[in-house]
This record gives C-alpha cells, sequence and structure tokens, in this order.
C-alpha cells in the first residue's frame, strides 16, 4: 500500500468530538447500528429521560418500537392535560352567589368535574376519546416536522431519507420529558387557581408571591419549551449512525479532485491549486482562534470575521473535529439576542416613561431575554433545514457528515438580522411622529400599511441572503480532508 493511501484511509475516517462545550457526545463505544431490547427503544424516552443522547441512540435502533412510545407519549400527553382540567374545576368560582358574600366558591366531586367536559353533541367520555385522539394525532404531526429540523443533526451519510425517518423517531421520543413537564407544570397552575379560590372563599386578600406565581408558571413554560428543544438536539446526536463513514480519497480542497496518485509538492491536474493546500493541515486550514481559545475576545472576533469574511473564515475551518465549539458558538450567539433584546425592551419602556414596579421589571426581563433566546434556537434550526433540503437539489456533496458545523457557525448572519429589526425597532420609536407625518402627507399611505410591506420585503430578501451564505459556505468546505 503506497504511503498515499495510507494517508487517505487515516484522513477519511473523520475526528468528531461532538459537543466539547455543551453537548455530550456519543457513548464512548458505539456499537454498529441495529436493532436493540423493544423495551429500552418503547420506554426510552422516560427510562432515559436524563440521557438525551442514550435515548436517541435507543429509540433509533428500534424504530418502529419508537413509533409505539411517540403514540404511547402523546396519548399520556392527552391523557394528563384531561386530568389536570378535572383537578381545576373541582373548586369554582359560583357566579350565582352575591358578591358580597364570602362564600362565593363551591366544590364538585371528581365525576361532576368530569362531566363538564360533556358537550351537546357529546358525552365526557366521547370528549375524552376526542382529545387522547387529537393528543395522538398532533404528536406524530410534531414528530414529523420537529424531525425536519434535526435531520442537519442526524444526518452524516447514505440516503437523506433514511436519516430523516431517524430524525422522526428521535423528535417524537421528546413525548417523555415532556409529559412530566406537562404534569408538573399544569399542577402548578391548578394549584395556583385552587389559592385563588381558597382566597376568595375566605375574603383575605391577596399575598404578595401569588403574583409572581401566577407569571412564573407562563415563564416556567417558556423556559420548558427551551429545554426541551436543547434536549431535542442532544437525542439527535446520539441517534447518528455508528455505522464507520465511507472511506473517501483525499480530494483538493478547491474542486474535489481526487489526489490519491498526485505527489505531495504537485499540483491538482483539475483546477492547478497546488496540493498543499489541500494535505497540508498547516497551509490552509489551520483552524479559528474560536476552537482554541473560547473567550468573549475570540467569539467577536469569529463573528467579525463570518459577517465581513466568510470566505476567509470558511477555508481556515476544520471541518472533521471540532462539532462541538460550532454548536457553544451558535449558543452564544442565542444568549446574545437576548441580551440585546432585554436592553432594548427595558429601553422602550423607559422612553415611553412608563412607571413600572420591580414585579414588572424582572417580567419584562426575564421574558425579554428568554423568549428571543429561544425564538432565535428555534429559527437558526429551521433555516438549516430549509438549507439541508435545498443542499440535495445543489448536490454539493453526496457524503457531506458535517453540515451541521457549518449551519451553527452561520448563526452570525442570525445576530446580524435580529440587530437589524432592533434597529428598525428604535427607528420606529424615535422618528414615529415625523415618519407618520411623512408618509401621509408626501406618499399618501398610512405608517402601519408602509410598515408591514416593509417587513414583508425584508424578511425574505435576508433568507435569501441567509441561504446563499450557507450554499456559499458549504461549497468552502464539502471537500475539506480536516
Amino acid at each position: 500500500m503506497s504511503d498515499a493511501q495510507s494517508e487517505s484511509e487515516v484522513n477519511a475516517t473523520p475526528d468528531v468530538p461532538i459537543a466539547i462545550a455543551i453537548l455530550p457526545g456519543e457513548p464512548k463505544s458505539p456499537t454498529p447500528d441495529g436493532p436493540i431490547a423493544w423495551w429500552r427503544a418503547m420506554f426510552g424516552p422516560w427510562f432515559y429521560m436524563f440521557r438525551p443522547s442514550k435515548c436517541g441512540f435507543a429509540v433509533s435502533r428500534s424504530p418502529w418500537f419508537g413509533m409505539l412510545s411517540i403514540l404511547l407519549g402523546s396519548g399520556l400527553i392527552g391523557a394528563t392535560s384531561v386530568l389536570l382540567f378535572v383537578l381545576d374545576g373541582l373548586r369554582y368560582h359560583n357566579w350565582s352567589l352575591s358578591v358580597n358574600n364570602t362564600q362565593q366558591v363551591s366544590e364538585r366531586t371528581f365525576v361532576e368535574s368530569w362531566s363538564m367536559l360533556a358537550t351537546p353533541e357529546f358525552s365526557p367520555v366521547v370528549t375524552t376519546i376526542v382529545i387522547l385522539v387529537f393528543a395522538v394525532v398532533w404528536g406524530l404531526v410534531g414528530s414529523i416536522v420537529l424531525g425536519w429540523t434535526l435531520l442537519p443533526v442526524v444526518h452524516r451519510f447514505g440516503g437523506a431519507f433514511r436519516s430523516y425517518l431517524r430524525s422522526v423517531v428521535v423528535a417524537g421520543a421528546v413525548v417523555g420529558p415532556a409529559s412530566v413537564l406537562v404534569a408538573a407544570i399544569g399542577s402548578l397552575v391548578v394549584l395556583v387557581n385552587d389559592m385563588r379560590e381558597q382566597r376568595w372563599a375566605t375574603g383575605t386578600q391577596e399575598l404578595w408571591y401569588e403574583e409572581y406565581l401566577e407569571g412564573g408558571t407562563v415563564w416556567l413554560g417558556f423556559l420548558a419549551a427551551g429545554l426541551l428543544f436543547f434536549w431535542l438536539v442532544r437525542a439527535g446526536i446520539g441517534a447518528r449512525t455508528t455505522d464507520v463513514l465511507p472511506l473517501q480519497p483525499l480530494r483538493c480542497d478547491e474542486c474535489g479532485y481526487d489526489l490519491t496518485h498526485v505527489s505531495a509538492d504537485g499540483r491538482c491536474s483539475e483546477c492547478g491549486i497546488a496540493t498543499a493546500h489541500s494535505l497540508d493541515l498547516s497551509a490552509r486550514r489551520v483552524g479559528v482562534e474560536w476552537e482554541t481559545s473560547v473567550t468573549l475576545a475570540s467569539w467577536l472576533g469569529a463573528n467579525r470575521t463570518l459577517v465581513f469574511q466568510p470566505t476567509a473564515f470558511y477555508q481556515q475551518l476544520t471541518m472533521r473535529k471540532g462539532e462541538g465549539y460550532a454548536f457553544r458558538f451558535a449558543f452564544w450567539n442565542c444568549i446574545a439576542i437576548g441580551v440585546a433584546s432585554c436592553v432594548s425592551i427595558l429601553g422602550m419602556f423607559i422612553k415611553e416613561e412608563r412607571n413600572f414596579g420591580i414585579d414588572e421589571f424582572v417580567g419584562v426581563t426575564s421574558f425579554g431575554f428568554l423568549v428571543p433566546c429561544i425564538v432565535a434556537w428555534a429559527i437558526n434550526f429551521v433555516v438549516g433545514a430549509i438549507a439541508c433540503v435545498f443542499a440535495l437539489f445543489w448536490r454539493i456533496v453526496p457524503v457531506f457528515a458535517h453540515v451541521s458545523k457549518v449551519l451553527q457557525y452561520e448563526s452570525s448572519f442570525l445576530l446580524v438580522i435580529w440587530i437589524y429589526f432592533m434597529g428598525l425597532a428604535w427607528t420606529l420609536v424615535l422618528f414615529d411622529d415625523w415618519m407618520t407625518k411623512f408618509l401621509r402627507d408626501f406618499l399618501g399611505v398610512y405608517f402601519f400599511s408602509a410598515e408591514l410591506i416593509f417587513v414583508l420585503i425584508s424578511v425574505p430578501a435576508l433568507l435569501i441572503i441567509w441561504l446563499r451564505r450557507i450554499r456559499r459556505a458549504m461549497m468552502l468546505t464539502r471537500w475539506s480532508n480536516f
């Protein structure tokens, strides 16, 4: 065997330490793809609830039992919702009593509360069955949609449809932790409502912490959604196939030409670029600073280079290792979006000279930070899924095991988009009166209509620019040997 062939085999099996920073990787000693014990797949969403990578590994190896777990978990969420409704109705405000009467609260038995599910057309039993069926159907639909967003994370090589089926099963496994969170947060809501009913019954004043409990349940709902999405990403990593990646010959980093039989000091026969640029790690793909030193300065520098010099960044990026750094980079960008949104919303409150108390301040800052973080994280994955589908038509490369790394680094453009819309919002706040008068007097249009048209034009335009950036990044990294 020649030296070139030996080097080809060494470099063809990539070193992919998944999630060095925030995402733990696959099992240390993965077994080849194949079915596992049926109960591990069927009850994996609960048995491995706190080990999402292991859960993704389990359900993806026995997909049929994984599908059964989706049906079981969705039905369990529906049953939990019915139970919470019944428990919440055990004590209710009786409006038929006098307002001045302190005894305004009545109680029902469990059966009486359950009978409240009845409608003029259906009995409580039929209504309960409809709710369960509805929950199962939406569980399947949600798995199909979430599986699409997970495709760039799960897919490594081979047919994309096979990876998509794996993604759907893994996405459905979220019913395990979701059912527990629904029960926990729903129980808290029932408890808060029960405390309110008891206060009405006794005529006592509202306690200081009750208002925080009511707002806290909504806040916990958003937090749970963010945690579930994070759980899905980790499960998707665990669901990746453990089969060895197909051996690929050393390629020209520029055009993809086979360099197996080209001397190390020669040039590519197709494009003429020196082979050292493709075969020597110190020549071109020297790595980026972010993957050697995770600091605020390196994060800012990586974002600046990605926005203004994306070609230089992706030509230096090593693709076959350090995927965890890319996920951490996207995570930092989402945190930055949350912080910027929180500060911006507070600034708007101050600009409007609103007087708000500490409770309102806490609510605005917590929601202003948490919701944009979750939305940004979701948008990044949705756009990545769109780009992954387009990549099948772009025919970028038949085997591209590290597409998710490119998509996470392209979250830098999401940060740009967010700053753009924050700037637009502040422009409207600062120059609202002037712009309204100008549009009405000189253009004859209402301010709201002009704003809506501007947003409808901006969103697809920015999306097209983002997808073109992703395509360019894929083109620059598809033939990387490192």
